[in-house]
């Protein structure tokens, strides 16, 4: 295994790395290929990845997935944009095909936010968004492993601004999919990168989601069918980046449901009384990562991360967060649930750091899992790291089956106990769906949980 972390195709692909751009962008690509050529991808000796089996993964042929194919002549705009039929869940829809945005198929942009490819500004240097791109790309945080991948090979990517007290009109939807022209031949990679820039008092809500059997542009959205059983073909290799200013507001939608491979890393910088909330729903993944962290650095900056992540058959869907809170007066709430089935492995490791400034901190964080199957796995460990002294801080974790006393309540109303059981596990992780905002992706959301649930068919029926 040592040897495939160093040797494989992933990291021979940096001797392809794009080059040719702006200097600061060369020079981060090189710092960055330099990091994963030194340190290899991680493995189960690298404690934050000790419980993260990538040997599957490293083991794979992989290749750059190729460009996306050009929009069918004559193809409406936005009528069939990308992922599926805009309006239908109220949000602004753009196909991230490959790794790179399909504006030419997505159709004018919501009032109140910018979206542009990272390639058309860096073509430009005069561009608007190009001293910001340069400030803040690859800035938020140190690159590692396989995030230092994707600033080394990433092509473009999606930059989204929203000006000073400008308010997005809709949501915008990022849905990551193969390239359409890859159906068959070896196993490809993409290297998504989105940059989002909220300035003072903006306001964005953000989906992005990896829908299952989306190699079509027209392919099912976020909710619409449980995950497929095709062996994985594909990784997402993808860096999320954000930067709220004083006062902004995001929410954060982040649905995975493909079955292939996902890695990704999201890091949120908050200024002043910014507000950040994230939503992960996860349901399928040969092996799907998601690191998040979180930057609070002004006063006053709050952030709510939630995720459910409900895991069958062979499912690997592992969850990552650190919190830094590096300002006084800063909160965090964390609540994470996961239901493993079957064969499946789940991992919750919560990290929150309170620095020594960051008097008046209030922090929580708490995992739950539910496993319903002798040989499904979770390894949970959040925990906490404090060096101020006045702070309210809690962090707690469970592992266990159904309540006995819940089941004996319902059976006793007459219902069987197959039924009995999967009520209780519907209900342990859809509190965290129920907390999404946009109402028409909520909906679709709950019937993917019901689709992942033991006797699915029948709840479905019954809350018909």
């Amino acid at each position: 295994m040592a040897d495939r972390l160093h040797d494989n195709a992933l990291i021979a692909a940096l001797e392809r790395a794009p080059s040719g751009g702006p200097a600061w962008l060369d020079a981060l690509r090189d710092e960055a290929s330099r990091t994963v050529r030194e340190s290899g991808l991680p493995g189960r000796k690298t404690e934050a990845w000790r419980f993260t089996p990538v040997g599957d993964l490293v083991a794979l042929p992989f290749e750059q997935a190729p460009a996306p194919a050009p929009a069918t002549t004559g193809r409406r705009a936005p009528e069939t944009a990308p992922g599926g039929r805009p309006g239908d869940d109220g949000t602004w829809r753009l196909r991230v095909e490959g790794g790179r945005p399909r504006l030419d198929l997505a159709g004018a942009a919501p009032a109140g936010v910018v979206v542009r490819s990272i390639a058309e500004v860096l073509a430009a240097p005069d561009d608007p968004l190009a001293a910001p791109l340069r400030e803040h790309l690859g800035r938020l945080a140190p690159a590692t492993h396989f995030s230092a991948l994707n600033t080394a090979l990433f092509e473009d990517g999606v930059v989204l601004h929203l000006a000073k007290g400008a308010s997005a009109a809709a949501p915008v939807h990022l849905v990551y999919a193969p390239a359409s022209s890859a159906t068959d031949g070896p196993p490809t990679v993409a290297y998504p990168r989105v940059l989002v820039l909220a300035e003072q008092g903006s306001r964005l809500t953000l989906v992005e989601s990896f829908p299952a059997g989306s190699a079509s542009p027209d392919g099912p959205s976020c909710g619409d069918e449980p995950a497929g059983e095709s062996a994985p073909r594909h990784l997402d290799n993808l860096v999320t980046e954000l930067v709220l200013g004083p006062g902004a507001r995001v929410d954060h939608i982040r649905v995975h449901e493909a079955p292939d491979f996902v890695i990704s890393r999201t890091i949120v910088r908050e200024a002043r009384d910014a507000h950040y909330t994230s939503r992960v729903v996860s349901l399928a993944g040969a092996l799907m990562r998601a690191d998040l962290h979180v930057l609070l650095d002004g006063p006053g900056a709050e952030c709510e991360l939630d995720g459910a992540y409900v895991a069958g058959g062979r499912d690997k869907l592992d969850h990552h967060t650190l919190v830094e809170h590096r300002s006084p007066h800063c909160t965090s709430r964390q609540n994470y649930r996961g239901v493993l089935d079957d064969k499946a492995l789940g991992v919750f490791d919560g990290i929150v750091i309170v620095h020594r400034d960051a008097q008046k901190t209030e922090a929580h964080q708490e995992n739950r899992n539910l496993l319903l199957s002798a040989s499904a796995t979770v390894h949970t460990k959040p925990h906490l790291e404090i060096d101020a002294d006045d702070v309210i801080c809690t962090h707690g974790a469970t592992v266990g089956s159904l309540d006995e006393d819940q089941l004996f309540y319902l059976r006793a109303r007459g219902l069987d106990e197959a039924t009995a059981r999967a009520i209780l596990t519907y209900a342990f992780v859809r509190s965290v769906v129920d907390d999404i905002g946009l109402q028409p992706l909520r909906d679709r959301l709950a019937r993917a949980l019901l689709h992942r649930m033991p006797e699915g068919e029948a709840l479905e029926e019954m809350t018909a």
